[in-house]
């Protein structure tokens, strides 16, 4: 896990590999890829995006949000035995972006924290980044990005044969 405090933003970022789930990223593409393109470009997310609540809609979806609503809760810092607080996933989408595909800078305010989940990446697909410190997470096939909701970030264009299929969520707190 790397735990990374960004000064500029007065953030932390956690990104988590998860090798365990590389065989269940098959079925959240197979998911993605039935569902299809429900956003039709509308949102901060010019690529093909699925509905806002999938865990409302797909068994997969269901499965992932327990995965990383438990993942989130033990986080240094945030959750864990120790905190008081409870959690909730709020959103959870999924998203493909193919050439020319792109996010606008963008947060998910008022939201707690939001996370990707990389699915499938090409190796020169284009990082995360985070608007303000320019700090960027790689796009890395079975990676989760947990980041503070009101920090800014976006996605570059993808150029010819980059590919970035990921799962997107929200965490409210609930106390």
């Amino acid at each position: 896990m790397i735990n990374d405090w960004i000064e500029s933003d007065n953030a932390q970022v956690f990104v988590i590999e998860s090798p365990e789930l590389n065989q269940f990223n098959h079925k959240l593409k197979e998911e993605i890829l039935r569902v299809g393109d429900c956003q039709f470009r509308r949102s901060n997310v010019k690529a093909q995006m699925t509905n806002w609540n999938m865990f409302e809609e797909s068994d997969v979806f269901v499965e992932f949000s327990f995965w990383a609503l438990k993942v989130f809760e033990n986080l240094p810092f945030i959750g864990g035995s120790y905190h008081p607080l409870k959690f909730t996933i709020s959103n959870l989408w999924g998203m493909i972006y193919r050439e020319g595909d792109h996010a606008i800078g963008h947060c998910h305010m008022p939201y707690f924290y939001s996370f990707v989940h990389y699915v499938e990446c090409t190796e020169n697909a284009p990082p995360l980044l985070f608007t303000k410190s320019q700090y960027e997470v790689q796009c890395k096939t079975g990676s989760t990005v947990f980041f503070p909701s009101h920090l800014t970030h976006s996605v570059s264009e993808l150029k010819k044969d980059d590919l970035r299929i990921a799962v997107s969520g929200n965490v409210s707190c609930i106390n």
